[in-house]
């Protein structure tokens, strides 16, 4: 059975950071870490669930990350798509494709929409393989 888990930043202007655990949808939104005893309220425009995936690091990929596939050379966001009811892969040259399809063993998680909203521009490409 698969995981589940969502992330949101906290709510903070200069100590704002990831937490983790379940989600309770009041206004702010929360994240209740049980095994910790800590309950954060987070931004909701941030809050991510895990898609049940991770790279060879053991990172969890969340909604709202970015990743870079060695085999398409392309750099992709994973964001839910409430029509197909699937985690799919997003790219500006290829499209949409279901993650399932697209995530291997050469995918690595590079950031993620809010903290590295333009991660990839200007970087050599070879330095994320």
């Amino acid at each position: 059975m698969q995981e589940i888990l969502f992330r949101g930043k906290t709510i903070g202007f200069k100590d704002s950071k990831w937490v983790y655990g379940d989600l309770i949808t009041t206004d702010p939104y929360r994240i209740v870490d049980l095994a910790n005893g800590i309950d954060s309220y987070v931004f909701e425009k941030t809050v991510g669930q895990y898609t049940g995936k991770a790279d060879k690091s053991e990172a969890k990929l969340f909604g709202g990350d970015k990743f870079w596939d060695n085999d398409y050379e392309q750099e992709f966001t994973v964001e839910w798509d409430e029509e197909m009811l699937a985690w799919m892969a997003v790219n500006d040259n290829c499209g949409s494709e279901f993650l399932s399809d697209i995530w291997n063993d050469n995918c690595v998680i590079i950031g993620n929409i809010h903290d590295n909203p333009d991660l990839l521009k200007g970087r050599i490409q070879s330095e994320i393989r």
